[in-house]
């Protein structure tokens, strides 16, 4: 598999501007929402690398972007790299959004990550309106970290969405699971593929050897 340019960087979740594949739990979102049945705990779960986190990074993005300029394009699945909302999450910037993840040098999710997120949320909402917390490698909680987690997923703030992010070939506890609505998250083998022919293609690869395809089975 080559790159017709070497240097090009696969981009984080957080930078990808355009969702492939996700068309169906894309919609199924945007109808909760709609009618006021969107899920305050929600936990998506699938193998690693599925693009969840992508995903959620998109629909966070049609929430936010709802009464700015530059709103997310639900007909392409595609966010506007001038959207106010976009550009203050790309600098962990945005007043009503909260992100938190395993840091690369440490083993679990420290407390301490823990809380600043409680810190977060009992902060006054910008213009008051609802939060969005973001939390992705829930496998990665410690028991000290879970337990403050799960005090915040069982008394649940008014007007904040939690989205967690889970591989399920892992371990999360059973009590942080439970106080979730899960969205599992699968792909067949066809889907897969395409959503692979429009990312190399996103990212002019070339010469795509028949293993990489044959390796989406799995």
């Amino acid at each position: 598999m080559k790159k017709e340019d070497d240097n090009l960087k696969i981009k984080k979740p957080i930078d990808q501007t355009i969702l492939y594949g996700y068309d169906k739990y894309f919609d199924s979102f945007i109808k909760l929402y709609n009618k006021n049945k969107l899920p305050f705990v929600n936990l998506l779960s699938g193998p690693k690398g599925l693009g969840k986190s992508t995903f959620l990074y998109h629909f966070i993005n049609y929430l936010l972007s709802k009464n700015e300029k530059f709103t997310y394009s639900i007909n392409n699945k595609s966010i506007n790299p001038e959207n106010k909302s976009f550009q203050l999450l790309l600098n962990n910037s945005h007043p009503n959004f909260f992100s938190l993840e395993k840091k690369e040098n440490e083993k679990f999710i420290s407390i301490e990550v823990v809380r600043n997120l409680l810190f977060f949320l009992n902060k006054t909402s910008f213009y008051k309106n609802f939060k969005i917390v973001l939390i992705k490698d829930v496998e990665y909680l410690n028991a000290n970290s879970a337990n403050a987690l799960l005090k915040t997923l069982e008394e649940p703030h008014r007007n904040v969405f939690f989205f967690l992010v889970y591989d399920n070939l892992s371990f999360i506890p059973t009590t942080i699971k439970s106080r979730c609505v899960e969205h599992k998250i699968f792909f067949n083998f066809e889907k897969k593929k395409e959503i692979f022919s429009n990312l190399t293609g996103q990212y002019n690869v070339i010469d795509v050897e028949e293993t990489y395809l044959q390796n989406l089975y799995y």
